[in-house]
């Protein structure tokens, strides 16, 4: 039998699988940059190489935190949810209950680095990020029915490219 860890490791490379670059949180503001006549700041250093599979276990050794961009075009797109806050279980339930209702149960829940930091991946099976867009906007408007709090939502094509990163997860949420 494959322990969590394995199976979550094989999962990260899989995510991880067609990137160019990926990004390293730091501890102090690492990028300025303009967006829209504004100026912003990142912890998050770009590294302009693929990622590997020793930069995985130290993500998951917790000795660095890694964070990447949606899949690009042509792999196999995503939508994911961010949520961070302390009602992260009441988040994932309404989410659970409204993916249930759509019928789409091939969903992977995670935890980040933070404990109150949850990730909820769901696959599509579309290519096209466009596509990926479209669906991630009509969940979202779904949820916000239902639930006050705001998340982040992945892909976005509204945002900077250093905004539309997400951390690596740590571990599985049962």
């Amino acid at each position: 039998m494959i322990d969590q860890s394995t199976k979550l490791f094989d999962e990260l490379a899989t995510m991880v699988a067609g990137l160019s670059h990926y990004y390293i949180k730091e501890s102090h503001i690492a990028t300025k940059y303009e967006y829209n006549s504004r100026v912003l700041f990142s912890r998050y250093r770009l590294i302009d190489e693929p990622p590997s599979k020793i930069l995985l276990k130290q993500h998951l050794n917790k000795e660095i935190e890694v964070a990447i961009p949606t899949p690009p075009n042509g792999y196999k797109q995503r939508v994911i949810f961010l949520f961070e806050g302390k009602e992260s279980k009441e988040f994932l339930q309404i989410l659970k209950s409204m993916l249930l209702y759509l019928n789409i149960k091939d969903t992977k829940l995670y935890k980040e680095r933070s404990k109150n930091c949850v990730q909820v991946h769901i696959p599509l099976s579309t290519t096209n990020p466009n596509e990926a867009y479209n669906k991630a906007v009509e969940l979202s408007s779904m949820l916000q029915r239902r639930v006050t709090k705001s998340w982040k939502v992945l892909p976005n094509p509204n945002i900077p490219q250093i905004k539309a990163i997400y951390p690596l997860p740590y571990k599985y949420i049962e």
